[in-house]
């Protein structure tokens, strides 16, 4: 059933192509180039500079929703300013709940480990058992409080990734897959447990005291995909789609990010979730040889709306979050039309390639 054969999608060479426009010269793109490309003349885009919204002051990342202008009358971490789920929301002065605005799908830190159309992650706790080094950073409390739980977030997201991508491991041998994608995919799983403990020592770096992830429910998460177009639909979503914009918008950040403790995860992070890309569009394209026009019409369908999802970020405070441009903080709004440009540049180009 398995061809031995396995085609080299465009996405690689869009995507690095994509990489030299974001990052120049920065030694994350040396390294996500580190398999060695010729050098080509790419020409600039200028679209950096997007409208905003001063009055409407809402921030969101990662499908959290943060008020970052209405903070109370004294301006800092007081009571009331955490979410009961252990999420950054400072309240606006009306004692507002916490809000989410989901993301568009698989756009997560890591692999998203889905379980009926949500990304699941396991609990934090107190401990120091997913953190390789700490420090404290002197920033002003709220600041720092909000890097903290941007870290933690996205560590609870890499660690849900391993279990993702034991499933995919199971999933491709179900249906016959080559050895170099079980390869692959369990090499990725590993890189998923390194990016959590980094994730989880620059959230300990920021809010001052470690946690470490939970036990992580599992209902639902093991089924497997139902055939071979399903499967390779799921991969196209959370892989091709999601850890490709996961990448771009880590290059995003490391492209103003001038902290070098965070210049180094976010090297990482650009490199593997690159990789992790690469290895998704290299299992749709297996998935297409071995079972031709129904997997290609799934994941063509799975494809559609996605774009349109990607323009949906709200306009928030740009000046409040330019101080932290040092720690790889991007305004939404920015954040967003790099994800657009990411689907026009990379992704719709390479979907059009299989």
């Amino acid at each position: 059933m398995a061809a031995r054969y396995l085609p080299t999608p465009a996405f690689s060479h869009l995507f690095r192509r994509h990489l030299r426009l974001v990052l120049g010269g920065t030694s994350a793109l040396a390294l996500a180039l580190s398999a060695g490309c010729a050098t080509e003349t790419v020409c600039s885009f200028d679209g950096d500079d997007v409208s905003e919204e001063d009055a409407v002051p809402w921030y969101c990342d990662g499908g959290t929703r943060y008020v970052l202008s209405e903070l109370g009358p004294s301006e800092d971490m007081g009571d009331g300013s955490m979410c009961a789920d252990a999420s950054y929301v400072a309240k606006t002065t009306a004692g507002a709940p916490c809000a989410v605005r989901p993301l568009p799908p698989g756009v997560v830190d890591g692999r998203p480990l889905m379980v009926d159309g949500d990304a699941r992650i396991a609990p934090v706790q107190r401990g120091g058992g997913w953190v390789v080094a700490d420090g404290l950073q002197p920033l002003e409390a709220i600041e720092r409080r909000f890097l903290g739980e941007r870290w933690l977030r996205a560590a609870q997201y890499e660690h849900a990734s391993v279990a993702s991508f034991a499933r995919f491991t199971l999933d491709l041998m179900r249906f016959g897959a080559p050895p170099e994608l079980l390869a692959a995919a369990q090499n990725a799983g590993l890189d998923e447990v390194r990016h959590a403990e980094l994730s989880f020592a620059l959230a300990a770096r920021f809010l001052g005291e470690t946690t470490e992830a939970g036990a992580l429910d599992l209902g639902g998460s093991l089924d497997l995909a139902a055939d071979l177009p399903s499967f390779a639909a799921e991969v196209f979503v959370e892989g091709c789609v999601g850890e490709t914009l996961a990448a771009v918008r880590a290059a995003e950040r490391r492209a103003v990010a001038t902290d070098s403790q965070t210049q180094d995860v976010l090297d990482v992070l650009v490199r593997d979730e690159g990789a992790h890309a690469e290895l998704a569009w290299r299992t749709v394209a297996w998935a297409i040889e071995v079972g031709g026009e129904p997997v290609r019409s799934a994941v063509l369908k799975a494809s559609q709306g996605v774009r349109q999802a990607l323009g949906g970020a709200e306009a928030g405070p740009e000046g409040r979050l330019d101080a932290l441009r040092e720690f790889g903080v991007l305004a939404p709004q920015r954040e967003a039309a790099a994800l657009v440009r990411a689907w026009d540049l990379v992704i719709a180009p390479a979907l059009d390639g299989l």
